[in-house]
């Protein structure tokens, strides 16, 4: 399936392993829209753990996540694409939360929480 470029999910719990899976089953894709619409699963991931050989996100240049909501689980599942996209150009996150919580710190700090600053350069 090369010739997948641009791939959209719509799940209920937020999992990096099964995202991870499906990527394996496309591993072209240059554009990831993910929505969900709960907390998420347990995304803890190793980085010794991944095979930069079939390592699925090499060509992903863009990730849109819709439903973020700054918890754990959602924090380390961006993290890893933070810490793994060798091309990543953009990450956009869709917020759930309510507006009264949404402010310019709470942004700043979700940018930290994924750790923006430690950004794969190679």
């Amino acid at each position: 399936m090369r010739s997948v470029k641009i791939l959209a999910l719509d799940v209920a719990n937020l999992s990096l392993g099964m995202v991870i899976d499906f990527m394996r089953c496309f591993p072209c894709v240059e554009k990831l829209y993910i929505k969900t619409s709960d907390t998420g699963d347990n995304n803890v991931w190793r980085r010794k753990s991944l095979d930069p050989v079939v390592c699925p996100v090499l060509h992903l240049r863009k990730l849109v996540l819709t439903g973020y909501r700054g918890n754990k689980s959602h924090v380390d599942f961006a993290m890893f694409f933070v810490l793994n996209g060798r091309v990543l150009e953009t990450m956009t996150f869709e917020y759930q939360i309510r507006p009264a919580d949404r402010n310019k710190n709470w942004i700043e700090k979700q940018k930290i929480r994924v750790k923006l600053d430690k950004r794969r350069s190679e």
